[in-house]
């Protein structure tokens, strides 16, 4: 029972965060104004933070792009 409720839950959460954002997102091609207020600078801050917090090291320590920095810089 616990299991089948937080299933809902889980579900109807992520389609209330689709919604909102699908509904951005076509406000935003057609020209309208957002229904909610979006702050451009906190998303970009965010963005930039997961980059270089996360990313950037997982790129770093993969093997793929060493082999690939080792292509580029043999020629």
């Amino acid at each position: 029972m616990l299991l089948g409720g937080s299933l809902v839950l889980s579900v109807v959460i992520a389609l209330v965060a689709s919604r909102i954002l699908l509904g951005g997102l076509f406000a935003l091609m057609s020209g309208t104004t957002l229904p909610f207020v979006f702050h451009w600078r906190r998303v970009v801050f965010a963005s930039a933070l997961f980059w270089f917090w996360y990313l950037t090291p997982v790129v770093a320590a993969s093997e793929t792009a060493a082999r690939l920095l080792r292509l580029f810089s043999s020629r």
